[in-house]
């Protein structure tokens, strides 16, 4: 299974390259971070959370965002093409050690994923604590009896 987070810029646990095609304006670091700001900005606005909270799907979710990064090429004159898009929501690969860059974005801020080292097949490790809605706490190898097992992980805030 794969996860893309194009609009993050990150594919899996990797980092989108930073690929520049002919029609595509280059955005300097200056450019960039007054874009990620407008796009942080139009994130919390008030009609922002109105729309994002008009549906859970993921595709919902992710056209609102695409919306936003849009919304953010338009208004620095940008060409609003895929190309440009993808430009601008890959361009963390470009400045992954830039302090200032990394907390700019909630999706860049905010981003613990790493790749882990189970793999499939692979006997589950001892002592992994999961936690329920309620409060409780289990232990994920009690309650692993059978196979296969799938497990799918979220986060609830």
């Amino acid at each position: 299974m794969e996860m893309l987070y194009r609009t993050s810029g990150k594919r899996n646990y990797d980092r989108l390259s930073v690929e520049l095609w002919s029609g595509v304006t280059p955005m300097d670091r200056d450019v960039l971070i007054k874009m990620l700001r407008r796009e942080d900005e139009l994130r919390k606005s008030p009609e922002t959370m109105r729309k994002y909270s008009k549906s859970d799907a993921w595709s919902h979710l992710r056209a609102v965002t695409i919306g936003i990064q849009k919304q953010v090429l338009k208004e620095f004159g940008l060409p609003v093409t895929d190309q440009q898009l993808y430009a601008f929501q890959t361009t963390r690969a470009k400045y992954e050690d830039d302090e200032e860059i990394k907390n700019l974005a909630v999706y860049i801020k905010f981003d613990y994923s790493q790749r882990g080292s189970l793999n499939g097949g692979e006997a589950i490790p001892s002592g992994i604590t999961l936690h329920n809605l309620d409060g409780t706490s289990f232990s994920l190898g009690d309650k692993v009896t059978a196979k296969p097992l799938i497990i799918m992980a979220g986060s609830y805030t």
